[in-house]
């Protein structure tokens, strides 16, 4: 595994708010790892095409694959070789519109043996206030 090789780590990366997300931190001169579970997607972005519309995205991500800003992987190792990590998955909601986060916590349960302590950690879905208390709680991090 490379060592920290990356400047930021999507996860969820290939979907609606992680790609564009992704975009454009590569146009800022980022080096990008999607990290996904959803390969499809990801070869199709490698492929550089865009999965879903997103006006304005496609010389985005064609310059991006152009200068190597962004790598790709379902590999949850791999989350390790960038500096900072956000978290971009989708949050269901029920009834109440309330966000139901046993997804989230979920994930974090299974990325945790994969975060170091010098890594940033963005969660950029819908949550509501003390979620990064509790995911510190479930997951044992710290």
């Amino acid at each position: 595994m490379k060592d920290q090789d990356q400047d930021i780590c999507i996860v969820g990366g290939a979907g609606h708010v992680g790609l564009p997300l992704a975009l454009a931190f590569a146009n800022a001169g980022q080096r990008v790892l999607i990290h996904d579970v959803n390969v499809a997607a990801m070869d199709v972005i490698k492929g550089g095409t865009l999965p879903f519309v997103e006006y304005g995205a496609q010389p985005l991500l064609q310059q991006a694959l152009s200068d190597e800003r962004l790598s790709f992987s379902s590999d949850p190792r791999d989350i390790a070789r960038a500096r900072h990590v956000i978290v971009a998955i989708g949050t269901p909601v029920d009834e109440y519109l309330n966000p139901k986060l046993r997804a989230l916590l979920d994930l974090f349960k299974q990325l945790r043996p994969h975060l170091r302590a010098s890594q940033t950690i963005i969660i950029r879905s819908t949550v509501y206030p003390r979620t990064c208390r509790q995911v510190e709680h479930t997951t044992g991090a710290s």
